[in-house]
């Protein structure tokens, strides 16, 4: 890989963070800890622990279905917040070909309205076959942007005020450059638009709330262990949010915008995964030692966390 970045917080205290390798190839910038990298679908728990401080303050019912809030959306009444938030809603993303042009023009925009006018036909029975898709978080994002109203950035900022969310937001520093590997292992092409979105202006768009969270690695494993050991949304909601049940696809358990499963030599973790152009990323949560653990590395290939497991391991031992 190119270049990654850790950090490990327990009990709400930075115990480490680092970097190592490459941020950017060409200009030869080292990655460091403070190198500012997008999340992917990680952020799904911040656009989930969102939704859950909007239906806090009255602003939504997580049980709201969808075409209140959407009413250009015509699918069953059945699809509600909560639904989407947990991908049991039974609504599925666009053909391979959505993503494909997604890649291919880096530069163009998208909004939730793209999403919408490609959808295919949703399950008839979503809590049978619960499908992890990321337009059940772009369309949440548009029901919790519209019921805040104009206070949808004071909200996002009170919830997680070191994160930033794309497109409504742009990174500020020389961010990571993403590398994709159209030739194979070994032969890293540089993958965006020069634009200040990451990684590309496509992506950060059509994501949104479903992935184009950003930041560094320490505000990211901070916040995400304040958010967890329930320093940010109230008991209830926190309950809520880990509330597991059968996952869709890759995920063992599955709660909003959080998934539990056995990793790192049967170690219990809450937490999530990202992967983008150029890019993948590890969130984990270890609940009785309160301890989180956020990596991620500027590319695509390497998808499986011996990173993340390296560090888990060491950190055990040292704790």
């Amino acid at each position: 890989m190119p270049g990654a970045s850790s950090a490990l917080v327990v009990h709400g205290r930075l115990m480490w963070s680092g970097g190592a390798g490459m941020a950017d190839l060409r200009a030869r910038r080292p990655m460091t800890a403070s190198t500012p990298v997008y999340f992917a679908s990680v952020g799904k728990t911040v656009t989930a622990a969102v939704a859950l401080r909007l239906a806090e303050q009255g602003r939504l019912s997580l049980d709201d279905p969808l075409r209140r809030w959407v009413p250009e959306w015509h699918g069953p009444r059945t699809v509600t917040v909560r639904r989407l938030l947990s991908h049991t809603s039974g609504v599925h993303d666009p053909n391979e070909a959505f993503y494909e042009a997604n890649f291919r023009h880096p530069g163009r925009r998208y909004t939730p309205s793209d999403w919408i006018a490609h959808l295919p036909p949703p399950d008839p029975h979503p809590t049978r076959n619960p499908a992890y898709d990321n337009v059940n978080f772009v369309l949440a994002g548009l029901a919790m942007r519209r019921a805040a109203g104009r206070d949808w950035a004071r909200v996002r900022h009170e919830v997680a005020p070191r994160l930033i969310l794309q497109p409504d937001e742009r990174v500020r520093r020389a961010a990571a450059q993403s590398y994709v590997y159209p030739n194979g292992a070994g032969d890293p092409r540089a993958y965006g638009d020069r634009s200040r979105y990451l990684p590309s202006t496509s992506v950060a768009t059509a994501a949104w709330t479903a992935g184009a969270w950003a930041g560094t690695a320490p505000a990211l494993a901070l916040w995400a262990n304040r958010l967890l050991s329930g320093h940010i949304l109230r008991p209830a909601s926190l309950r809520q949010m880990t509330a597991f049940s059968a996952g869709a696809d890759m995920w063992g358990e599955y709660g909003l915008g959080l998934a539990r499963r056995l990793e790192g030599g049967g170690q219990e973790v809450w937490g999530h995964t990202g992967d983008g152009p150029g890019l993948h990323a590890e969130l984990w949560h270890l609940a009785r030692r309160d301890l989180t653990l956020f990596s991620v590395w500027n590319d695509d290939i390497i998808d499986t966390p011996a990173l993340q497991r390296g560090l888990l391991n060491v950190a055990l031992a040292h704790l």
